[in-house]
């Protein structure tokens, strides 16, 4: 585990893990790398009922749908990292996401893209948060900052 991927582990996935804040290892698959031991385990109860929420990431981006038993969380160290991962042809992005994976909304802080996308194919949602990726790598998402983050509960 390089630092780039232990600080993303500890600021976007150590914060409400039951497991603790010592990454050890990482798990490299398809999509990204993430702490190979990590389990989320805040939960909020409201009217509504149960959620379970990632502290990690700002709000919009960190409760796992009741409809999915966890939320599928990325990391990538770079834009070119994710399009390694997610693509391995040389396809343009959109042509290929659009296809499979909508990117929705997105969010950029403190030098971070979160990319939040539905997959209609399987009804899954899946956020991937991009070290230096910005706002116009992702033209056809709607970008959450500002006016509308504080809108979303």
């Amino acid at each position: 585990m390089n630092e780039t991927q232990k600080t993303m582990i500890n600021e976007f996935q150590c914060p409400g893990c039951v497991d603790g804040c010592a990454p050890e290892e990482i798990e490299e698959e398809f999509f990204g790398f993430r702490c190979k031991k990590h389990c989320p385990g805040t939960i909020l109860s409201n009217g509504a009922g149960m959620h379970k929420l990632w502290l990690g990431l700002p709000k919009g981006f960190n409760r796992v749908p009741q409809e999915q038993k966890k939320l599928n969380v990325f990391l990538y160290e770079s834009l070119e990292e994710w399009d390694k991962h997610i693509f391995r042809a040389r396809l343009d992005r959109f042509e290929k996401m659009y296809k499979l994976n909508v990117p929705v909304w997105q969010y950029e802080r403190d030098g971070y893209l979160f990319v939040k996308s539905f997959s209609p194919r399987t009804g899954y949602i899946a956020v991937d948060v991009i070290k230096g990726a910005n706002v116009l790598d992702f033209p056809n998402t709607i970008n959450i900052g500002g006016s509308l983050m504080e809108e979303i509960d």
